[in-house]
C-alpha cells in the first residue's frame, strides 16, 4: 500500500547551523526545540543527494555481455525548495542574516541587507505528519537562498526558497 503524505500539514522550521549539532542521541526533531518555525509553507520540493554512475565499457565480453564496469560519481548536493506565505513582518530572517540595522526614524524598523557577507549557515527541517505516522527531512550547515517576492490575487504574499546543503549534512527519518 502506498502512503500518500499531506504537505498540508507540515511545517518548517529554521535555525542557525551553529545551534545545531546532529547525532544519532535523538530524533531530528529532538535537536530543533529552539528553531523558528515558519507558519505555512507550500509547493515543498525535497531532492535528496544524487548518487549516479557511468558505464565504462572494457574489451571483450562475458556471456555475451559487453565487459563493462560501472564507475560512481561524487554524490550530488541535497535540495529543498518552495514557497514561505508571508505572515508576519519578521520570521526567519535573523537564522539567515547574522546583522541586521535598526532603523528608529520616522517609524522603528530592522533593515537586512542581501549580499552584503552577513549571511549564515542554517539548520532546517521539514516535517510531515499524517495521523500518527512522521517523516523528516534535515539540513545542516546549509544555504538558505530567498527568491522572489510577490503578491497574490487574494492578496497575501509569498516567498520562494531554495536552501542546499553537502550529502554529508542531509537527513532522512521515518517514525510511527
Amino acid at each position: 500500500m502506498t502512503k500518500v503524505w499531506r504537505g498540508k500539514n507540515g511545517t518548517l522550521k529554521i535555525d542557525k547551523a551553529s545551534d545545531v549539532t546532529i547525532t544519532s542521541a535523538n530524533n531530528l526533531l529532538g535537536f530543533f526545540s529552539s528553531a523558528t518555525t515558519v507558519a505555512t509553507i507550500k509547493d515543498v520540493t525535497v531532492t535528496p543527494p544524487e548518487v549516479t554512475a557511468d558505464k565504462v565499457d572494457m574489451i571483450g565480453t562475458t556471456s555475451s555481455f559487453q565487459n563493462a564496469e560501472l564507475e560512481k560519481k561524487p554524490v550530488g548536493m541535497a535540495k529543498i525548495s518552495g514557497t514561505i506565505v508571508l505572515d508576519s513582518d519578521e520570521g526567519f530572517e535573523t537564522e539567515v542574516f547574522a546583522s541586521s540595522t535598526a532603523i528608529s526614524s520616522p517609524v522603528a524598523a530592522t533593515r537586512y541587507q542581501i549580499g552584503n557577507g552577513s549571511e549564515q549557515d542554517v539548520a532546517i527541517l521539514v516535517q510531515l505528519l499524517d495521523s500518527a505516522d512522521c517523516v523528516q527531512f534535515a539540513m545542516d550547515n546549509a544555504v538558505f537562498k530567498l527568491g522572489d517576492v510577490k503578491i497574490t490575487a487574494d492578496g497575501h504574499a509569498e516567498q520562494s526558497f531554495e536552501v542546499i546543503c553537502l550529502p554529508r549534512d542531509f537527513y532522512l527519518e521515518f517514525y510511527n
